[in-house]
C-alpha cells in the first residue's frame, strides 16, 4: 500500500476493481474493532435507520456513508 493506490481507491474508477481495498482488524485475542455493512436495493433505507439505531443501543458510534453505486448506503 502507498499514497498512488489510497487516492486511486477513494477515486474508485477501476472498472476491474484493482482499486479496491480492505482491511482486516483484528485484536491479539481474534476480536475485532470494525464493522461494515452494506445495504442496497429496496428497502436500504429503512435497514441503515434500524441498524443505526442497534448500535447505538449498545454504546456504538456507527457512520453512515453513501455508496459508491449510489443505490444504498454504505455502513462503517
Amino acid at each position: 500500500m502507498n499514497n498512488q493506490a489510497i487516492v486511486a481507491h477513494c477515486r474508485g474508477k477501476s472498472q476491474n476493481l484493482l482499486d479496491v481495498m480492505g482491511l482486516y482488524v483484528l485484536t491479539p485475542d481474534c476480536k475485532t474493532w470494525v464493522l461494515v455493512a452494506d445495504f442496497d436495493k429496496e428497502g436500504w433505507r429503512r435497514e441503515t435507520v434500524l441498524y443505526r439505531d442497534a448500535c447505538r443501543a449498545f454504546g456504538l458510534c456507527p457512520a453512515v456513508e453513501r455508496s459508491r453505486s449510489g443505490n444504498g448506503r454504505y455502513r462503517g
